[in-house]
């Protein structure tokens, strides 16, 4: 320690003998040799200090001094000592200043060289900030020049993608820290001095640009905006039919939607879409703007087959051009495909006309299609259900059954647990085709079905004679010539054109000795059914057969040529609106070829079933008038199967000498007009009310019968061992000829087309007659099990047959005379029956076709055939009768030996 006050240079001595001293002492002995070695003259670390004390004292001769403040660093002035030793030198003036009048200053990046002094004095610091404008300024034309660059060149050539952005950290506007640089020039820009432009375009079409490229970024948003618009509309164009030529659209790759700007991604709802028509960009939303094709894509309509089979999805603004190009390429492909077939039917009947052995047949083409592979194993798999019923349990089978009506028919499927399917059947086609039965209330409809339908069982077993004394003072007997051609014209009218190829239709007309020479059978639609001419050559017969309703051959629009029932007038005709647009059209496109075959001596018939018998008789009422006065100067005549109302009486009557219609017996689809079905619907009401009492027995029975966990049915009688048949009566005045009462009908109601051929049942075989259209039993609908089995062309051609084939039946027994038990097993008549009311009595009680008894249902399960094939049910007691008395001989063939 030392006394006194302290000088620097006695502070300086003693740091530095202590520093020499410490590290003396830290080498310790072990370096002792070594050191001798190195410096043998070496001193001690005093004698060191000593020896540097000299060279201290001489400071004075080689220190700088301040230009400034003109210091010499004395002794006793501490601070300025210390100043002395750390003076700077300024780069400006190069002369050196102690850190007052001297310091570090601020020269911005590359205004000096790298690792040049900053310090700068007092005097030099004008000139210093002076250097610091002038870098400022240069460095910013620096920048400008550069930006002017990078826009001129993006301006020229209309894209920035080559612009960079410079290296600066400051704005260039007012040398804050930079946060970005502009899209176009690359200048470094503060948030104040660069904006997204133009702000009222879609944000992904927006620039971070500087005030010298908004002009550009406007330019460049209205630029892209017509560059998309006219590419689209240059496709647009070509599908719209402006070019000669359908032009693939290009699909352009954008990153933002082309109608709101949308900016795409993988998020659902932005994800990128293109219309194929004019190859745009799209969102889900521009693309369709329908919020049902966001959910199911599968359904939108906004999709057309433009460029091959495959759907193809198309915006709202191209909608109206694709669908107007397809509509106009499948009309084009109609009219060729038209003129072709046309061209061909035109061919064939001239080579028929000239040679009918050079006419070449029909060849096979049927292909297997995928649809059909489908339909086949869906029929396997009904078929499979059917098969495995029976295994099943007894409950489990009505459970399963009663599904399958409740999911067929509907609320009126408990019905089909009382009643039989057929008419189930029937019904459910009478709702779909009248709204006044829709309108009645559904339990109302359920109680007057079940016990309308019991009624008029019952009403017609007590009159097994009635339809025969009707058709006697009515009508006339139909001739023996008139059946048979009938009979001969059933094959190509009925069957034969519902097949699906012309080689089937061919081989049937083969077998009847007449030649399929031109047909169109597989274009069928709305408004257009299919049809085939047929000739014979050596007769001169020319027949067209027109096919009646096919649901899947014609895709439905035979269904809508049947709905479309409104009134139409032609030539002093009212006629349904549907077949007259239907006979309108084969009427144009048959009258060249019917005209040809005129002049060839051919006399013409025009036939059909259902649909197609009531096309026929129209189009022969057009032929007979003739379109703008040409008539068809031929013998045509008109022969129609099943064929509905679809005329009024008057011209009904009028077609009488040219047309024939067939009605078969229970067939309901020629009993269908505006007037039988409101009748229908008054009838089912007036029952309802009046079978309350029956209701409420009916259900007792069924709760009784659930109550003993559905116990089985047996027979309780025995039968009585002779049983007289029933005796034959006169003809008496019918009891029940209220059933047949003439009805009020509207004027412009409809009518079966000419003259009406009427099969009807008698005893339990078929007759037919010649009746007018106004007989009463054919206006009025009766619900029967047969009520649809009879419109079929097989169940025509049978009862045909069986009218060909008359023969006397026995003597019926009436309903009213049968008593309580059948006579067959003794039991009564419903013993079967959980409903045992004494309407739906009717429904388990039955004649027999050979004994003519009424016996239960179950006691007449057996069937035979009575009539040309065709069977009939007969009671147990016909089905094993023998004659007994020939047992006697029994014992006369084997003599005794």
């Amino acid at each position: 320690p030392m006394s006194g006050p302290v000088s620097p240079w006695h502070l300086f001595a003693a740091v530095t003998e202590a520093s020499e001293a410490s590290e003396a002492s830290e080498e310790g002995d072990a370096a002792e040799p070594r050191r001798n070695a190195e410096a043998p003259e070496k001193l001690s670390a005093g004698e060191k200090a000593t020896s540097r004390m000299p060279k201290l004292l001489e400071f004075s001769r080689w220190r700088k001094v301040c230009k400034a403040c003109a210091s010499h660093g004395e002794a006793e002035d501490h601070f300025k000592f210390f100043q002395t030793l750390f003076l700077q030198d300024c780069i400006l003036c190069e002369e050196s200043f102690c850190s007052d009048h001297a310091g570090p200053f601020a020269f911005p990046a590359g205004a000096l060289p790298e690792g040049s002094r900053t310090t700068v004095c007092s005097t030099c610091l004008p000139q210093a900030e002076h250097i610091v404008e002038d870098h400022k300024d240069c460095v910013r034309q620096t920048r400008e020049v550069r930006a002017s660059v990078f826009r001129l060149r993006a301006r020229r050539v209309g894209c920035h993608d080559e612009s960079k952005a410079e290296n600066a950290k400051n704005c260039i506007e007012c040398d804050a820290a930079a946060t970005g640089s502009c899209e176009v020039c690359g200048l470094k820009l503060c948030t104040s001095h660069i904006s997204l432009e133009p702000p009222d375009a879609p944000q992904a079409r927006r620039l971070r640009v500087c005030s010298s490229c908004r002009g550009y970024a406007a330019a460049r948003v209205a630029a892209c905006e017509a560059v998309r618009k006219a590419k689209a509309q240059s496709f647009r164009a070509a599908v719209a039919g402006a070019v000669p030529r359908l032009v693939v659209a290009t699909l352009e790759e954008a990153e933002d939607c082309a109608s709101c700007g949308l900016v795409f991604s993988k998020l659902p709802g932005s994800l990128r879409h293109h219309c194929r028509a004019c190859g745009r960009s799209l969102c889900a939303v521009c693309l369709c703007g329908v919020a049902n094709c966001l959910v199911n894509a599968a359904r939108c309509p906004h999709s057309a087959r433009l460029h091959g089979s495959k759907e193809e999805r198309v915006c709202a603004e191209c909608l109206p051009a694709v669908l107007a190009r397809l509509e106009a390429r499948k009309l084009f492909a109609s009219v060729a495909e038209t003129a072709s077939k046309y061209a061909d039917h035109c061919l064939r009947v001239e080579t028929f006309l000239q040679d009918p052995e050079q006419l070449p047949l029909y060849e096979a083409n049927h292909v297997d299609t995928v649809q059909d592979k489908l339909l086949r194993a869906g029929g396997f798999a009904v078929e499979g259900a059917k098969r495995a019923a029976p295994l099943l349990s007894l409950p489990w089978a009505l459970g399963v059954r009663a599904m399958d009506v409740v999911w067929n028919y509907g609320q009126y499927g408990l019905l089909g647990i009382l009643m039989r399917e057929e008419i189930m059947s029937g019904i459910k086609t009478l709702l779909s085709l009248s709204s006044t039965l829709q309108d009645i209330p559904p339990r109302d409809l359920l109680v007057g079905i079940l016990y309308l339908s019991a009624e008029q069982r019952k009403t017609l077993r007590d009159s097994p004679d009635g339809f025969k004394r009707l058709a006697q003072e009515h009508g006339k007997p139909l001739p023996a010539q008139l059946l048979e051609a009938l009979l001969g014209m059933a094959c190509i009218g009925t069957f034969a054109p519902y097949h699906e190829t012309a080689f089937e239709v061919q081989r049937f007309a083969l077998q009847q000795n007449w030649r399929l020479v031109s047909e169109r059978l597989g274009d069928s639609r709305k408004h257009r059914p299919a049809w085939a001419l047929f000739l014979q050559h050596f007769q001169r017969l020319a027949a067209v057969s027109i096919r009646g309703t096919h649901v899947e051959q014609s895709r439905g629009g035979d269904l809508f040529t049947d709905f479309d029932a409104e009134l139409k007038e032609i030539y002093g005709a009212k006629v349904h609106s549907g077949v007259l647009l239907a006979a309108l059209a084969l009427e144009r496109e048959l009258r060249p070829t019917l005209k040809r075959l005129a002049q060839a001596g051919y006399r013409i018939i025009l036939t059909g079933h259902s649909l197609g018998g009531a096309v026929a008789a129209v189009l022969l009422w057009l032929l007979r008038h003739g379109t703008c006065g040409e008539r068809l100067e031929a013998e045509v005549q008109g022969i129609g199967y099943a064929v509905p109302s679809v005329v009024d009486h008057r011209t009904s009557e009028a077609l009488r000498p040219c047309f024939t219609s067939v009605v078969n017996s229970m067939d309901a689809v020629p009993r269908l007009s505006s007037s039988t079905l409101s009748r229908l619907a008054e009838e089912l009401s007036t029952c309802a009310e009046q079978s309350k009492e029956d209701l409420d027995e009916d259900l007792a029975h069924y709760v009784e019968r659930l109550s003993n966990v559905w116990a089985p049915r047996v027979r309780d009688g025995t039968p009585a061992p002779h049983v007289p048949a029933p005796l034959a009566t006169p003809h008496a005045e019918d009891e029940h000829r209220e059933l047949w009462r003439s009805h009020s009908e509207d004027e412009v109601d409809l009518y079966i087309p000419g003259s009406v051929v009427w099969i009807y049942r008698v005893r339990g075989h078929l007759e037919a007659s010649l009746v007018p259209c106004t007989l009463p039993p054919l206006r009025r609908l009766l619900l029967d099990k047969r009520m649809f089995d009879d419109h079929s062309a097989k169940a025509i051609h049978q009862a045909l047959l069986a009218v060909r084939s008359v023969a006397a039946g026995p003597s019926w027994q009436k309903f009213s005379e049968a008593g309580e038990k059948c006579p067959c097993c003794g039991s009564r008549y419903e013993w079967m029956n959980t409903a045992r009311s004494g309407k739906m009595r009717c429904h388990a009680m039955t004649n027999c076709r050979l004994c003519g008894l009424v016996v239960c249902v179950a006691c007449a399960s057996s069937r035979r055939a009575l009539q040309q094939g065709i069977e009939g049910r007969i009671c147990d007691r016909c089905a094993w009768r023998g004659d007994a008395s020939e047992l006697q001989q029994l014992f006369g063939l084997h003599p005794a030996s």
